[in-house]
């Protein structure tokens, strides 16, 4: 499975972090220690399943995944102040599931 993430802004840069169930706040603020030099993400942070670059406006990257991940996620920008209207659940069904 592919996730494509597309920066649709044309003045701000974003991310998508997709993130354990429960962590995203965590997340977001241990990134926001880790700075912009860590594109706004913790290195190694294991709460963390993926997640893109940090993106200029117009700019797309993809995640690929490999192996059952079923279950529910977060995802979020980490972006300094973008969390607290950009994020959402994101469900991976095995297949044959809806």
């Amino acid at each position: 499975m592919t996730v494509t993430f597309t920066n649709a802004s044309t003045v701000n840069k974003h991310n998508w972090v997709l993130v354990k169930q429960g962590t995203k706040d965590a997340v977001v603020a241990d990134g926001a220690e880790a700075g912009e030099a860590n594109g706004w993400i913790q290195p190694d942070d294991d709460r963390i399943i993926a997640h893109t670059k940090l993106l200029n406006p117009g700019e797309s990257d993809e995640i690929k995944f490999k192996g059952q991940i079923a279950g529910f996620y977060e995802f979020v920008c980490t972006f300094p102040g973008h969390s607290a209207t950009m994020f959402g659940e994101f469900k991976f069904l095995q297949s044959g599931q809806r």
